[in-house]
C-alpha cells in the first residue's frame, strides 16, 4: 500500500464507508438526538445551557474542549485500476453550448388558414442551430375529421417565394388537439439557419375540415405591411399577403460558452488553468486527466445575472461536446452542478480509447441552467485479472478522517474481506491518497472453486444430466461428484470451438471440420460420414465455428478458407448438407428464436462486414447489416434479441 498525506489543521476524525461504485460514498456522521443536544456520552461545553430535562452529566476531562456538529461528509474519490503506467485520457475538446431563443411572439390578430400550404418568411441575423418552432393555433366550430391534422416544414426561398423542403418536423398534431382558444404547438425540427438567408416556415393541412362542419382554423399573427405571408393550394404557385406570424424558435448557439476550465487533483486542489484544447484541427494539443496528478477538469461559468437578493442565474446549456482518446480503454464521467454550492449530478459515463476520435455530443432534452461541468478520470476499463487496485482519496474540512470501509456490495456485507480491515471492517486511513490491492469481484463470496484445467481455460460448459460438460482447447471434461475427468482428447493442433445440446445429445464442433456426438457426455465419436463405403475417412467440413439446434436438426456454422466460402450446414441424422454460403469471413454465432434460425456473420477486421441473416425454414433474408466487424454472440431472451458487436481498426 502506498499513501500520500496532505497536511491540514488538527481536527477530530471521522470514519467513512466506501462502496465499490466510484460515485457512491456512504458516510457515518454524528447524529443529533430528538432532544436537540448531542448524545449524553458526547462532550458538551456548558451543561447549564441545556434544555430543562433529565440528563446524565459526564465529568469534564478537558474543560476547554468544544463540540461541533459536522453535517458535511468527507470528500474524495474512489478509482478502480487507476493505472497511470498506461497514461491518462487525452481531452481534445471540452465545450458547452448555450440554448438560444428567437421570437416574434406578440399576438395582435389571428389569420384564418384557408389553403393547404400556409407560410411565413424568416431571415436570421446570426447563424442559428434550431431544434423547435412554436406557433399558436385555435379553431372555431366542431371538426369531424379529428384524425387529420398539421405538418411543419422549413423551405428555402426562391425569388421571394417558398421553393423546396430543406427540413421536416419530426412531430405533428391532429385536429383533435385544437381548442377554441389559442394554444402553443411546438414542432420539433432540427436545422442550422445561415445568417442573412431568407427561409419560409410552412404549415401543411393535408385534409381540411368538411364544409358541412362550418369550422375554421386560425394561426396567431400580427399586422405588418410587408408581404411576409404566402399561401398555396398545390405547393407550386404561391400568393402573398401582409402580416407576420407568432413564433418562438429554440435551439443552441453555434459558438461555445465562455468559461474558465481548471485542472484539479484527487483532493480537489486546483493545479492550473486548462487551455490546451486543440479539437479536431490540432490533435497534438490536449489536456490530460488521470495522469500527472490531474483527476478532473472543472469548467465553470459566470452568472449571467444576480438578483437584488443575491440569487445568481447561470447560462442555459443545451449540449456538451467532449473529444477524448487514450492509449488503452479508460473510463471517464461527466457531471454537472446547477449552482457552485450544489452537489455534482451525473450526466453519463463512457470510455476513451485509441479509436474514439469521433467527438461525443450530449444534448439535454431541455436546456439546463448549469454553473459547472467536469470530466473526471475513472480508471482502466479492462483488467488483465481479477486482482486490481483501488485508489482512495479523502479529506474533510472540519473533522478529518481516521478510517474507511470498502465493499463490493451496497449493504457492506464483505467489509471484513478488505486487506488490513479490523473485525468490523474498518481500515486505518489518514487524509490523502492511498492505493490498495483489490479483488475486482469478490469471487470467494460469489463462486466456489470446484475444478481447474491445468492445460488451458474452460471456454464452454453445459449442464447435462447430473454432470457438467466443459471444453478446454482440444479436450472435453466431465465434472461430477466433485471430480473432474478428461473424457476426450484430440490432437494438439485441434481446437473444440462449439458445444450444444441437440435432441437430448451433446454435439461438439472442431476447427478441423469434425462434429462429435455423445449420448452420455462421457463417450464421444464423430458423425461426419465416410468418403465411401470402401474409405472410412470422414468428410471434413470447413472449420466449424458454431452449432445450434433448430427444427429437429443440428445446424453447423463454418469459417471460409482459400477455396470455399463460409457456410451453414444441417445434420439430419444421416447426412451433412450445405444450406447456404456467405461472402463474410465466418458464421460466428447461431441461435434459434421465434421459429427462425438467426445467423451472425463476421468479416475481416476493419471492414465493417458484420451481418445477421434470418432463416424461416424456407427463405433466407438479411435481418441486419452492420458497420461493425464482428458479431460475437446472438442471445435470445423473452424481451429482445441481443447481439454484442466488435470493431477493430486496420
Amino acid at each position: 500500500m502506498s499513501q500520500d498525506k496532505k497536511t491540514r489543521k488538527s481536527k477530530k476524525s471521522k470514519d467513512v464507508n466506501i462502496a465499490s461504485t466510484p460515485e457512491t460514498n456512504e458516510v457515518s456522521a454524528l447524529v443529533v438526538q430528538q432532544s436537540n443536544f448531542f448524545d449524553i456520552y458526547s462532550w458538551i461545553d456548558s451543561p447549564s445551557a441545556l434544555p430543562k430535562c433529565e440528563v446524565l452529566e459526564k465529568t469534564y476531562t478537558y474543560p476547554k474542549a468544544s463540540v461541533f456538529l459536522d453535517t458535511k461528509p468527507p470528500q474524495g474519490y474512489v478509482i478502480i485500476n487507476q493505472n497511470e503506467d498506461t497514461g491518462g485520457i487525452f481531452v481534445h475538446q471540452f465545450s458547452a453550448f448555450a440554448s438560444t431563443s428567437s421570437s416574434d411572439n406578440i399576438t395582435t390578430n389571428v389569420r384564418t388558414l384557408t389553403k393547404r400550404y400556409e407560410a411565413w418568411s424568416y431571415t436570421p441575423n446570426i447563424e442559428q442551430e434550431i431544434k423547435s418552432v412554436t406557433i399558436k393555433l385555435k379553431k372555431s366550430g366542431t371538426i369531424s375529421n379529428t384524425a387529420n391534422g398539421f405538418k411543419f416544414y422549413i423551405y428555402s426561398d426562391s425569388s421571394g417565394n417558398p421553393s423546396s423542403i430543406i427540413a421536416t418536423s419530426s412531430s405533428s398534431f391532429t385536429f383533435a388537439t385544437l381548442t377554441d382558444t389559442l394554444a402553443d404547438y411546438k414542432f420539433d425540427i432540427a436545422y442550422t439557419l445561415s445568417q442573412s438567408t431568407k427561409y419560409w416556415f410552412v404549415i401543411e393541412i393535408e385534409v381540411f375540415p368538411p364544409t358541412s362542419d362550418n369550422a375554421s382554423i386560425y394561426i396567431a399573427s400580427q399586422t405588418d405591411s410587408n408581404n411576409n405571408f404566402a399561401y398555396s393550394s398545390d405547393n407550386l404557385t404561391w400568393q402573398k399577403s401582409s402580416g407576420r406570424a407568432y413564433y418562438i424558435l429554440e435551439g443552441e448557439n453555434s459558438s461555445s460558452l465562455s468559461d474558465t476550465t481548471v485542472a484539479y487533483d484527487m483532493l480537489d486542489n486546483p493545479i492550473r488553468i486548462a487551455t490546451n484544447f486543440g479539437g479536431s484541427e490540432n490533435e497534438s494539443s490536449y489536456e490530460i486527466i488521470g495522469y500527472g496528478g490531474v483527476q478532473y477538469l472543472n469548467k465553470s461559468f459566470d452568472p449571467i445575472s444576480v438578483s437584488s437578493q443575491g440569487v445568481a442565474t447561470y447560462p442555459s446549456v443545451a449540449s456538451i461536446i467532449i473529444g477524448a482518446t487514450a492509449s488503452t480503454s479508460k473510463q471517464y464521467s461527466v457531471e454537472v452542478k446547477l449552482t457552485p454550492d450544489s452537489e455534482w449530478l451525473s450526466v453519463y459515463r463512457t470510455i476513451a480509447d485509441p479509436y474514439s476520435y469521433e467527438f461525443l455530443k450530449y444534448t439535454f432534452k431541455d436546456p439546463v441552467q448549469i454553473s459547472n461541468i467536469r470530466i473526471s478520470y475513472r480508471g482502466d476499463y479492462y483488467a488483465g485479472s481479477n486482482l486490481g487496485k483501488i485508489t482512495i482519496s479523502g479529506y474533510d474540512d472540519l473533522s478529518g478522517i481516521s478510517s474507511f470501509q470498502a465493499s463490493h456490495y451496497s449493504d457492506f456485507r464483505d467489509v471484513t474481506d478488505f486487506p488490513s480491515a479490523d473485525l468490523e471492517g474498518w481500515v486505518s486511513f489518514e487524509e490523502g491518497i492511498s492505493t490498495f490491492d483489490w479483488l475486482l469481484s469478490n469471487t470467494p463470496r460469489i463462486w466456489t472453486e470446484k475444478a481447474t484445467s491445468s492445460d488451458s481455460p474452460f471456454t464452454k460448459s453445459l449442464a447435462f444430466g447430473s454432470k457438467v460438460v466443459s471444453v478446454a482447447n482440444n479436450k472435453i471434461y466431465n465434472y461430477s461428484s466433485n471430480a473432474l475427468t478428461t473424457v476426450l482428447t484430440l490432437s494438439a493442433n485441434v481446437e473444440i470451438t462449439s458445444l450444444v445440446n441437440h435432441n437430448g445429445k451433446l454435439y461438439a464442433g472442431t476447427n478441423n471440420g469434425l462434429v462429435y456426438e455423445s449420448v452420455s457426455g462421457a463417450s464421444w465419436a464423430y458423425i461426419n460420414p465416410p468418403v465411401s463405403s470402401l474409405d472410412p475417412t470422414p468428410i471434413y467440413t470447413l472449420p466449424i465455428t458454431s452449432l445450434s439446434s433448430y427444427r429437429g436438426m443440428l445446424w453447423i456454422g463454418t469459417r471460409s478458407n482459400a477455396t470455399s466460402k463460409a457456410a451453414v450446414y444441417s445434420w439430419s441424422g444421416t447426412s451433412i448438407d450445405k444450406r447456404k454460403e456467405f461472402a463474410e469471413l465466418e458464421v460466428s454465432t447461431l441461435t434459434a428464436a421465434y421459429a427462425n434460425l438467426f445467423v451472425g456473420l463476421s468479416g475481416k477486421d476493419g471492414f465493417g462486414d458484420a451481418a445477421v441473416y434470418k432463416f424461416d425454414n424456407r427463405d433466407w433474408s438479411l435481418a441486419l447489416q452492420s458497420d461493425y466487424d464482428q458479431i460475437d454472440v446472438l442471445y435470445f431472451s423473452s424481451a429482445a434479441n441481443l447481439a454484442p458487436f466488435e470493431t477493430a481498426t486496420p
